[in-house]
């Protein structure tokens, strides 16, 4: 298993007066392997590797921004994310793609592995790991190839 680099980063999105939105992002990356079909693709439907470059941002707002986000102290006992929450999800839904080739995977089966695509899949399994109760009103993930 390879190692995942990430970075967390919390900024108030709004004042506090309003309840606005917070948001803690988190980046990552993987190395993947892959090829695309089709003419318009030219060179790049031979297999090739990239290095994707991810970002999820996970926002709350109302309530939940007043009280400090999600991943803060647990007002009157309750349990939200910890703090190392957001890297860990997406550390994790990183991991499913690291090193691997993408043409074999059965959940891209008889796709193109774009950046898009692979947004869409690793969107799902974050948010399919965040808690019922985490308090997260919107989650965002971009995909960029490295340079």
């Amino acid at each position: 298993v390879g190692r995942h680099s990430a970075r967390m980063h919390m900024e108030p999105t709004s004042s506090a007066e309003d309840a606005g939105v917070y948001s803690v992002s988190v980046r990552g990356r993987a190395q993947i392997a892959h090829s695309f079909k089709g003419e318009l693709f030219g060179a790049a439907q031979a297999l090739h590797g990239c290095t994707y470059v991810v970002d999820a941002r996970y926002s709350c707002g109302g309530s939940e921004a007043a009280a400090g986000g999600p991943f803060s102290a647990p007002p009157h006992g309750s349990s939200p994310l910890p703090a190392e929450a957001p890297e860990l999800l997406l550390r994790r839904a990183l991991a499913a793609y690291h090193q691997r080739n993408l043409d074999e995977l059965a959940e891209f089966e008889g796709e193109n592995t774009t950046c898009e695509r692979v947004a869409r899949g690793l969107w799902s399994r974050v948010a399919a790991a965040l808690p019922p109760r985490s308090g997260t009103a919107a989650l965002e993930v971009v995909v960029r190839e490295s340079d």
